[in-house]
């Protein structure tokens, strides 16, 4: 019975009531938080994935390209570049990569 208990005795006149009550709100705290950062980060994620996939989806490059040649074989200057849409995107995906990392610290702290 050593073996399994570490020699652990367990000290009957103290009452410990207190640090159960403590320890139980702190660890249902750490959850919580833990859950919460967690879920949140989640929809960060999806957010970010699906702002991904719209920014830099080909049909639409492959629609501003054609659109910018047409442009340019008519004379004229296009509304915007293949490559001005790119920075753009490069530009709105790192904003939201701020919230992404914020969250993800929040699970460390």
């Amino acid at each position: 019975m050593q073996k399994i208990t570490n020699f652990f005795e367990p000290n009957y006149k103290v009452d410990y009531k207190f640090q159960f009550k403590y320890r139980t709100k702190a660890v249902s705290f750490y959850f919580l938080k833990e859950f919460t950062c967690a879920g949140a980060m989640l929809s960060i994620f999806q957010f970010i994935n699906y702002q991904y996939l719209l920014n830099f989806d080909r049909t639409t490059i492959k629609e501003i390209a054609i659109a910018e040649d047409a442009a340019i074989a008519a004379g004229n200057r296009p509304e915007i570049t293949e490559m001005e849409y790119i920075d753009q995107a490069i530009v709105d995906y790192l904003y939201w990569n701020v919230y992404a990392l914020f969250f993800s610290l929040g699970i460390i702290g």
